[in-house]
């Protein structure tokens, strides 16, 4: 009886520090993820470049600012073709509006669209 009651003893003690153990190991892997974690993506909330950020955080803000500059000089092309075909449409010579067309300024819609544009301010004098 006594030697079952030492090796249940034995057997309880050998269990604690195995769980203690456990615990301290994982508290160390947490505190040590955490503060990789902090070091990778702590600044990812600040909006200045110049700051360390994570890879992630690079990729979408180079990823944003390059969409950002294709669509403004998409968006500035059209309205310098808008802007050509209105002066093609009032100056009335058609020779002007084929060769802005033929080296790809505008559009045939631009100019279809300055037409009707032209045509509704000047109900008398069409084109």
């Amino acid at each position: 009886m006594k030697k079952t009651l030492s090796l249940l003893l034995m057997a309880a003690v050998a269990c604690l520090l195995s769980y203690g153990s456990y615990r301290k190991g994982y508290s160390t892997a947490r505190s040590r993820a955490a503060a990789e974690d902090a070091a990778e993506y702590g600044n990812d909330w600040k909006g200045d470049p110049a700051v360390k950020h994570s890879i992630s955080w690079t990729i979408g803000y180079v990823h944003g600012v390059s969409q950002g500059t294709g669509e403004t000089r998409v968006k500035d092309f059209d309205e310098c073709g808008d802007k050509l075909a209105e002066v093609a449409i009032e100056s009335g010579s058609p020779n002007i509006a084929g060769k802005l067309l033929a080296e790809g300024y505008v559009g045939p819609s631009q100019l279809e669209t300055a037409l009707s544009q032209y045509n509704q301010k000047h109900p008398g004098n069409p084109r």
